[in-house]
C-alpha cells in the first residue's frame, strides 16, 4: 500500500490524461472516478468512455462531467474494451497517458508521486505495484514487479531482459515486469509517433500486446516503490466466462510477438518451445476447469478441444517442444471428459509427435 503523502511543490506539472472505459459498472464506477478526481495531484484529463453501457454507467459519466470541467465523456456504441481504450486515446491531450479499469480504483498520491519522478528522470514509462481485492475491498494479495524500485532503467536492460521475459524466449528472472497497461504510465509522444492502438479483434491479453508493443519504443523507465492500483478481482470476470476462440487469441498474440520482434530475438530457443507446450497444454486445462465449474458442459468442452485439436497451428505448439509423453496428458482429458474422440484424436497426436522425436 502507498504511503500517505501530503502535495509536495512540484515545479513542472504535466498534463496526465487518465483514460477509463466505462461498461455495465454502475456498482463500482463511483468508487472508481472518485479515486482519480480525488488525487492529491490536479493537473488530470479523465476521459470516461461510455462503451454502449445498458445500465445507468452512462449517466453516472454525464453527471461527473457537469461536477468537474477536467472529465470529458464518450458515449459510443458498444464495441469493447479495445475500441473503448482507443476512442480515449483518439481525443487525449496530456503529456502522459494512465488507463483504469471502470471496476478498480487508485490510491490517492499515485499520480503525485508520478509527477515527482517525471520532473527529476523524465522516463518513458512509469510502472508501480497494485493491490488485489475482494468484492468488499478487502486485500486478497500484493503484487509488484522485482525491478530495481525508483531508479531510471535503461534500454540496454529492457531490451536485454525485460523484453525477452515478456516475448517468452527467457526464463522470468529478478527482471520480471507485467505487462498489465493499468499499472503504467505513458509517454504520449511514443503512442502517437508510433500510431500504437489496441486491436479490436483480440478480446483477451489485448493490453499486454499495447505494452510489448511500447517497450519496443521506450528508451528508459522508472518502476514505483509502492502499490498504488487496486485490482477488484470481480466474480464476472473474463477467467471466468467461456470464448471458444480463446485459443485463437492465444496463437494470434504470440505471432504479433514474432512479428514485432523477430529477428532480434530467437524464437526457436528451448525457452520459448517450452512456453508454446505450456501455453496449449494450459488453454486444454482451461477448458477442464470450467467443466468442474459447471460453467460449460461435457459437450461444450469436447467440441472446444476437438476443434483445438483439429487446428494445425495450435498443434505445432505441441509439437514445437517435443514432449516425452503428451499423450499421457490427453489419456487424462479423455478420461476426465469420458470422450472417446479426443482418446482418438490425442493418439493420433501422440504418434505425429513421436515421429518427430
Amino acid at each position: 500500500m502507498a504511503t500517505n503523502e501530503v502535495e509536495v511543490n512540484i515545479a513542472v506539472q504535466p498534463l496526465i490524461s487518465v483514460i477509463v472505459p466505462v461498461y455495465r459498472v454502475e456498482k463500482y464506477i463511483h468508487r472508481c472516478v472518485d479515486s482519480i478526481i480525488k488525487q492529491t495531484y490536479a493537473n488530470l484529463e479523465i476521459i470516461l468512455i461510455d462503451d454502449g453501457s445498458p445500465d445507468k454507467s452512462g449517466e453516472i459519466c454525464d453527471e461527473y462531467a457537469k461536477k468537474d470541467a477536467r472529465v470529458k465523456v464518450i458515449h459510443q456504441k458498444n464495441a469493447g474494451v479495445s475500441a473503448a481504450r482507443n476512442a480515449g486515446l483518439d481525443i487525449c491531450t496530456g503529456d502522459y497517458i494512465a488507463f483504469v479499469d471502470s471496476d478498480d480504483y487508485v490510491e490517492s498520491s499515485l499520480f503525485s508521486k508520478c509527477a515527482l519522478f517525471i520532473e527529476k528522470y523524465n522516463p518513458d514509462l512509469l510502472d508501480w505495484g497494485f493491490m488485489f481485492v475482494d468484492e468488499n475491498e478487502q486485500t486478497v494479495r500484493m503484487e509488484h514487479h522485482i525491478l530495481p524500485k525508483c531508479v531510471l532503467i535503461e534500454y540496454e536492460k529492457i531490451a536485454s531482459d525485460i523484453i525477452p521475459q515478456l516475448i517468452h524466449v527467457h526464463y522470468r528472472d529478478s527482471s520480471y515486469l507485467g505487462a498489465w497497461i493499468w499499472n503504467k504510465l505513458f509517454k504520449k509522444t511514443i503512442v502517437v509517433d508510433n500510431n500504437l492502438k489496441f486491436d479490436n479483434d483480440i478480446r483477451m491479453w489485448e493490453d499486454g500486446i499495447f505494452t510489448i508493443e511500447y517497450l519496443k519504443y521506450c528508451k528508459n523507465m522508472i518502476s514505483l516503490s509502492d502499490a498504488f492500483y487496486y485490482y477488484r478481482n470481480s466474480p464476472n470476470s473474463l477467467s471466468t466466462k467461456y470464448d471458444p476462440n480463446l485459443y485463437k487469441y492465444a496463437i494470434t498474440i504470440y505471432n504479433k510477438y514474432r512479428s514485432m520482434y523477430s529477428p532480434e530475438y530467437d524464437f526457436n530457443n528451448k525457452v520459448s518451445k517450452g512456453y508454446r507446450f505450456q501455453l496449449a497444454h494450459g488453454l486444454i486445462m482451461r477448458t477442464l476447469d470450467l467443466v468442474e465449474k459447471a460453467i460449460i458442459n461435457n459437450k461444450e468442452a469436447e467440441s472446444n478441444i476437438c476443434e483445438m485439436l483439429s487446428d494445425k497451428e495450435f498443434v505445432n505448439f505441441f509439437t514445437s517442444e517435443y514432449h516425452k509423453n503428451p499423450f499421457i496428458l490427453f489419456a487424462q482429458i479423455a478420461s476426465v471428459l469420458k470422450i472417446p474422440k479426443i482418446s482418438l484424436m490425442s493418439y493420433k497426436l501422440y504418434r505425429k509427435i513421436k515421429s518427430k522425436i
